[in-house]
């Protein structure tokens, strides 16, 4: 008798606990399909451009200008040793820049008088007197890397074995030492990298007559500018 009473105590208790649970179970799923937002509206053609547009970014950097005009001695960086735009004195290699204006000052015409004037560079001249062919060394060997513009040249591209005429470049870079990690050619001497001279968008010219011990003769004429008003095209004739 007891135990029966107890059973009925005890179901009588659990009803109204179960109610209340149920109770608090509707009133949450109504709250929550109260709170459920309606079906979203198609946004309008102003508010879809306006996600799609972008604002415009501006980068600004400062232009090394002695490295674009050679217009003195001073050289900011190179790329020749490690295609990246380095100062020289961050550049891990031996390497010696030689401008337009150094090579004018100095009278340095052709690729003979610049190597002469390389440290750590050996010219060896042919034999016979007027001809301008000679053979180059670094560090006991022999130099057969070159670029034009960064760009892996052979040397029969840059004239053969004839001497480069330097006022066609607006500077001219040797690095010593193995550049094979860029260049792709593991030549352990050195690396010659002739820069062309650029058009710019201000015309300007230079027309130079030289005559000189033992019949030097010499004729030098460089003219560029914007060939539009736009300035958006531009040539240089050297």
């Amino acid at each position: 008798f007891l135990f029966s009473s107890n059973c009925k105590e005890i179901q009588m208790s659990v009803k109204p606990l179960s109610l209340f649970v149920a109770a608090a179970l509707l009133s949450a799923y109504a709250r929550a399909a109260d709170e459920t937002p309606a079906a979203n509206p198609q946004p309008s053609a102003e508010t879809v451009d306006a996600r799609d547009s972008i604002s415009a970014v501006v980068v600004r950097a400062n232009r090394n200008t002695p490295r674009q005009s050679g217009d003195n001695y001073t050289v900011k960086g190179s790329t020749s040793a490690a295609k990246l735009d380095l100062k020289l004195k961050e550049t891990p290699q031996s390497i010696s820049v030689f401008t337009q204006q150094q090579m004018q000052d100095q009278n340095l015409q052709n690729l003979n008088d610049i190597l002469e004037e390389t440290p750590g560079i050996t010219v060896i001249n042919d034999s016979i007197p007027g001809v301008s062919d000679a053979e180059y060394y670094s560090r006991g060997f022999p130099v057969d890397n070159y670029q034009l513009d960064g760009v892996m040249v052979s040397r029969s591209m840059l004239g053969g074995r004839t001497a480069q005429d330097s006022f066609l470049y607006n500077r001219v870079e040797v690095v010593r030492g193995s550049t094979g990690l860029t260049t792709g050619a593991g030549d352990p001497s050195a690396s010659i990298n002739f820069v062309r001279k650029r058009p710019t968008a201000e015309k300007a010219g230079t027309l130079n007559l030289k005559y000189g011990s033992w019949n030097d003769k010499r004729i030098e004429f460089d003219y560029g500018g914007a060939l539009n008003e736009s300035k958006t095209l531009k040539g240089r004739f050297v």
